[in-house]
């Protein structure tokens, strides 16, 4: 393969020297992408890390850059053509174009005011994927620059659409360049020390095409602990950056700002459509600056809010009130009832009177790795082809984020008296924005209010398939009291044929061919996997991966089996018993269980049960 042609180079400090062709040349000389320079990456951790001040400019160059190294790697395998790796480079060039001012500090901003978000042609602009969409589709300086690979570059990032059998996610998946880059990149300016393995990560890369027009990125077994080691970085940068304590107090002083600044738009939807389109980082700054008030002034000289106290979800006991508030991260509008009432709430209380209640709740996905093999079964053994289940750390780190979510009072001003005294009055209080008392009737109301959420489907499938287990007679007519479900396979079909029947609960679902034979298909959903993972990290089930052989499974090859075991059960009671929406939907579950075929979604499944 010739390589492509370049006019010129950036010197890059993580990289060196950066070539790039004439055609992105030409992309990187619109005003769409100049704009990007003044937009930081960080946002306002700069505040907490000085050095964090470069921009979404250098990042989307440098993903661009992985990008061409990933390609390179991946050609070696495959005959992939050079005009293809031109498109691909010019994807990841693009695919943040459609950021706002100060990065996805800005996107809060849009999920805090739901009521100002832009709808352009029924469809709703709320992140900067949505708008990254509506750039490349229509900003004519780039239709004149990319003509008709602009519309392939579109269905490649948003679509379904492959260039060369090579798929999106070698940008945006959880191993592609667009992460790789940020990690690496967020990392050296911050000043921090974890840095993922990218050499040992890309040369174990490759493309599976087990089927025809279904591409996957894999990596192979030996690139297993640079997967996991990118995975670590990533959970030390959410934790270490992004949601550090003091980097999030300045970013809540600033959210509160620019809500103040929105509300005084003569048209707020009009507004945001111009930051995420027009506007960078000195705009916002100037409009701000324009502005009066203590919090501007605050802002201005280089403070933020004051944490006074700070409690983390994996400090909570109660399994109800640690499951509501994992809820808020399905409930923005729940979510933001909690945070005003329970202010209100510490409000009446003597030296409370002007906090602030913020509720963090990390971003917990588990990987979508697949791991590479030429066949993933053998006459002696199964082997998984997703590398979250050869990897107790892939499943662990994602648990852990959820946990370290957190529930933080803030004061507006530096507190006249000391620290533990104030900690000290939130404690003794907890019972205003942490007991069940407080939680379950607000969640009880957001359901009735708002309705069901992914979340609320999700538990109540949960609840019909228990029901169910419990209609059957035990085996050999012995006594079982336990509910094991077994096989996360039978689970998947399961949640997608109540799907299929009902359109809930209304999962991502993905496709992995493991050979090019039909039977060979396999149906999974990461996102329901992710749900699975975060109840098991706060003690609501217990997720098991185990190994079976023999008699235990019944002849077949030795293979490893996820178990499901329910352990809580006071969150029906409490939340969702005598909820007409929760009954209503518990029957419509319980009726596809009764009218599916037993030996093909059950017999297995339910591993101490019998159908009659």
């Amino acid at each position: 393969m010739q390589s492509l042609s370049f006019v010129g180079y950036f010197n890059d400090p993580l990289y060196g020297s950066v070539g790039y062709t004439q055609r992105e040349l030409n992309v990187i000389q619109t005003k769409a992408f100049q704009r990007l320079k003044n937009i930081k990456q960080l946002g306002t951790v700069n505040f907490v890390y000085p050095g964090a001040n470069h921009s979404r400019f250098e990042h989307s160059i440098g993903t661009m850059h992985v990008t061409s190294q990933i390609f390179d790697r991946l050609a070696d395998r495959l005959a992939l053509k050079q005009e293809h790796k031109q498109i691909v480079r010019l994807a990841a060039l693009l695919h943040d174009i459609g950021h706002g001012p100060f990065s996805h500090t800005f996107e809060e901003l849009v999920t805090r005011k739901p009521n100002y978000v832009p709808v352009i042609n029924d469809k709703e602009l709320s992140d900067h994927e949505d708008f990254t969409n509506y750039i490349l589709s229509n900003n004519n300086e780039l239709k004149e620059v990319l003509q008709d690979d602009l519309s392939k570059i579109v269905d490649f990032l948003f679509g379904t659409k492959i260039i060369d059998n090579i798929p999106s996610e070698l940008i945006t998946g959880d191993i592609g360049s667009d992460r790789v880059d940020y990690l690496l990149r967020d990392t050296y300016y911050t000043g921090l020390g974890h840095r993922p393995d990218v050499d040992s990560l890309i040369s174990n890369m490759h493309i599976s095409v087990k089927r025809e027009g279904y591409p996957r990125l894999t990596l192979a077994e030996q690139g297993m602990l640079a997967a996991e080691f990118l995975i670590t970085t990533r959970y030390y940068h959410f934790s270490m950056i992004v949601h550090n304590l003091k980097t999030r107090s300045v970013e809540l002083l600033f959210l509160k700002l620019l809500e103040k600044l929105l509300e005084k738009q003569f048209d707020p939807r009009e507004y945001i459509i111009n930051a995420f389109t027009k506007y960078d980082d000195s705009k916002i700054l100037n409009d701000l600056f324009e502005s009066t008030g203590t919090w501007r002034d605050l802002f201005y000289s280089g403070k933020s809010f004051y944490p006074i106290y700070n409690i983390p979800l994996k400090q909570i006991r109660s399994g109800v009130t640690k499951y509501c508030i994992y809820r808020f991260f399905y409930d923005k509008k729940g979510l933001r009832d909690f945070i005003s009432e329970a202010g209100k709430g510490l409000g009446q209380i003597a030296g409370l009177e002007d906090v602030l209640v913020d509720v963090h709740l990390f971003k917990h996905n588990v990987p979508d790795i697949i791991l590479h093999a030429d066949a993933y079964e053998t006459k002696k053994e199964w082997i998984s082809p997703f590398l979250v289940d050869q990897s107790n750390i892939l499943r662990q780190i994602p648990a852990e984020q959820l946990r370290r979510s957190n529930i933080c009072i803030l004061k507006s001003e530096i507190p006249i008296k000391s620290d533990i005294r104030y900690w000290n009055i939130v404690e003794e209080n907890r019972e205003k924005f942490l007991s069940r008392d407080f939680l379950v009737p607000l969640t009880r109301k957001s359901i009735e209010e708002n309705g069901f959420r992914l979340i609320d489907d999700f538990y109540t499938f949960l609840c019909a398939l228990r029901d169910f287990y419990n209609e059957k007679p035990s085996k050999n007519g012995k006594s079982s009291s336990e509910e094991l479900f077994r096989g996360i396979t039978r689970f998947y079909d399961l949640l997608h044929l109540c799907y299929e029947k009902l359109q809930r609960p209304n999962l991502k679902f993905e496709v992995f061919h493991k050979s090019e034979r039909t039977e060979d298909t396999f149906r999974y959903s990461t996102q329901g996997y992710s749900i699975l993972n975060a109840l098991s990290s706060l003690d609501i089930l217990r997720l098991e991966y185990v190994p079976t052989e023999g008699k235990v499974n019944n002849g077949k090859p030795f293979h490893f089996v996820y178990l499901i075991r329910p352990i809580e059960k006071d969150i029906r009671k409490r939340v969702y018993d005598g909820l007409k929406m929760f009954e209503t939907l518990r029957e419509k579950f319980m009726k596809v269980f009764r009218d599916a075929d037993w030996n093909q979604y059950f017999a297995d499944f339910f591993p101490l049960k019998s159908e009659y």
